[in-house]
């Protein structure tokens, strides 16, 4: 997943749903210097896991608006 700004959703930061649910954790995140904005990998269910399905992390007591995306986050071009 990614958000914009400059806060991370980090190991074991909850996602809730549009309703306020709790539909999985964060595993893994951090503020990419290569792409300049937040990603985190999460488990969540499949009825929330469809790219651009959009999320809410509690990061350090502010909500932050996530969304899913297809890995992997960074591609490197090989054309040289």
């Amino acid at each position: 997943m990614t958000a914009e700004g400059r806060r991370a959703p980090r190991q074991g930061t909850t996602l809730r749903n549009a309703k306020g649910r709790s539909i999985g954790d964060v595993t893994s995140g951090a503020l990419s210097p290569t792409l300049g904005y937040p990603i985190a990998m999460a488990i969540v269910g499949r009825s929330v896991a469809d790219v651009g399905t959009q999320l809410t992390a509690d990061v350090r007591g502010h909500d932050v608006e996530v969304t899913v995306t297809a890995l992997p986050f960074y591609r490197r071009d090989l054309r040289g």
